[in-house]
């Protein structure tokens, strides 16, 4: 099987190293998940516990990434039950740093992506509890939900003159 995260020789082996150190893990193997949107992502296995853990080598996302962490924790901690645990560094942080890139790591949740018609209900009561819970103590860049962004966009299409491009639009 060819690795989908390709790296220098050894790198693997290095990243196996640090998820120890970092983390106390005692791994049994570690081998590429196919899951996730961004970034690289991994099934750890040790001893006695499975793992998913995501190396985020993009500068413009791993802000978001640690951000997104933190809230999840703080969900958990609260209200959800329903995903798996962010599972802490050894000195309580939710993400690491290895070479340029964010860790993250979380309890390993078997199965495959199910989303469908028949699951919306069910996501959608799942989703209603995460955002009814107050935070007050959290502070995060929000993102704003209107149509600027879609109409920034068609106006900067109006000025797209590669037709490959431009039927796209």
């Amino acid at each position: 099987m060819t690795d989908p995260h390709p790296h220098e020789a050894g790198y693997r082996a290095r990243l196996v190293r640090f998820l120890q150190a970092e983390y106390g893990f005692r791994p049994d193997s570690l081998h590429p998940a196919p899951r996730g949107f961004f970034a690289e992502t991994w099934r750890l296995t040790t001893t006695d516990q499975t793992y998913f853990v995501k190396v985020d080598h993009s500068p413009t996302h791993q802000r978001h990434f640690r951000d997104g962490l933190r809230v999840l924790k703080i969900l958990c901690d609260k209200v959800i039950d329903f995903v798996p645990p962010i599972i802490l560094t050894r000195d309580g942080r939710e993400h690491a740093r290895f070479d340029d890139a964010v860790i993250g790591v979380l309890g390993w949740c078997e199965g495959e992506l199910t989303e469908s018609d028949q699951t919306k209900a069910m996501e959608y009561a799942m989703l209603a509890r995460v955002y009814s819970t107050p935070l007050p103590d959290l502070t995060l860049q929000r993102a704003e939900f209107s149509d600027r962004s879609a109409r920034t966009v068609r106006a900067l299409a109006a000025h797209v003159t590669d037709p490959t491009i431009a039927d796209l639009l």
